[in-house]
């Protein structure tokens, strides 16, 4: 079942091969989810962004759950407090 999500995040790490993510608010709250950091279905101009998120900051993720712990990335923006 596929289901579209705007969830808020801490980035919590950065590493090699997937940017590690920690759902602050709602159901899922307190739950670790990971992307892919590099992905041949990333656009340039998306892996770019990909490239700058930054660890320890807050973001709203928009992103698609495929079930069985499968997030799908489909746009993010930085959450300023």
């Amino acid at each position: 079942m596929t289901q579209l999500q705007s969830v808020m995040v801490l980035c919590d790490g950065i590493r090699r091969t997937h940017i590690w993510f920690k759902i602050l608010e709602g159901d899922n709250s307190g739950i670790k989810i990971s992307i892919a950091r590099y992905d041949s279905d990333y656009s340039e101009s998306f892996q770019n962004q990909i490239e700058s998120l930054e660890e320890g900051e807050v973001y709203l993720l928009d992103l698609e759950y495929h079930g069985s712990s499968e997030w799908e990335l489909l746009d993010f923006k930085r959450r300023y407090q």
